[in-house]
């Protein structure tokens, strides 16, 4: 009877580990499949960020999700939940760029935004992401979501000139003047030496010519 009582005791046991684990099994979507179990859609990163100032004009907006968001499941859905809008509300056109889980399993959760020609300089644009958003496992962003950012304005892009090419170049000193002054002195110096050395030849002419006479 005790041997009746120890089987049905080891059945209910093994019944009831087998029912622990069922859970655990089911619920074993950790994302390496990438669909990130049961887990809800958000957006984890972004550059730009927003709210984000003096940012490039090329239009290229980064996003990182939660979850897979890229797989051809929902990739279609997916490609229509993006716009672009500047601060007159007028639309931009983009494109939106994903990649392949299945070749590359590390951008699953990665979806960029590029626009079709260069934005403006100092102005805001907003992109919107639509609640409709999709990951693999289902889930939905659930809410729209707005990642506003300012470009860079005309000035901070021109480059700074150089205060000294700026300013006019100064004129060469000449030294014409100075060596006519220094001329002009020293034949000023020279004058009377001149002046005396005509009067000694004068009189040694002088002299000669008297003593020819008395000869």
């Amino acid at each position: 009877m005790s041997i009746n009582v120890g089987k049905k005791s080891i059945s209910i046991l093994t019944l009831c580990l087998l029912l622990l684990c069922v859970p655990v099994f089911a619920g074993g979507g950790n994302g390496t499949g990438g669909g990130g179990g049961n887990a809800p859609l958000t957006l984890e990163s972004s550059n730009p960020e927003s709210g984000a100032v003096d940012i490039s004009t090329e239009g290229k907006i980064e996003m990182t999700f939660s979850n897979n968001v890229v797989n051809m499941k929902v990739s279609e859905n997916n490609m229509t939940c993006f716009k672009l809008l500047d601060n007159e509300g007028k639309e931009v056109a983009i494109d939106v760029i994903m990649g392949d889980d299945q070749v590359d399993p590390t951008i699953k959760n990665d979806i960029t935004v590029q626009s079709k020609a260069a934005l403006e300089e100092n102005k805001s644009y907003k992109l919107v992401i639509s609640p409709e958003l999709t990951a693999k496992n289902g889930s939905k962003l659930g809410a729209e979501t707005v990642i506003d950012f300012t470009t860079l304005s005309a000035q901070s892009t021109e480059p700074v000139q150089s205060s000294e090419a700026t300013q006019p170049a100064e004129p060469a000193e000449s030294t014409e003047p100075a060596e006519s002054a220094e001329t002009d002195e020293s034949t000023q110096s020279n004058t009377p030496m001149m002046i005396f050395g005509i009067i000694v030849v004068l009189g040694i002419v002088g002299v000669a010519i008297t003593r020819k006479n008395k000869k």
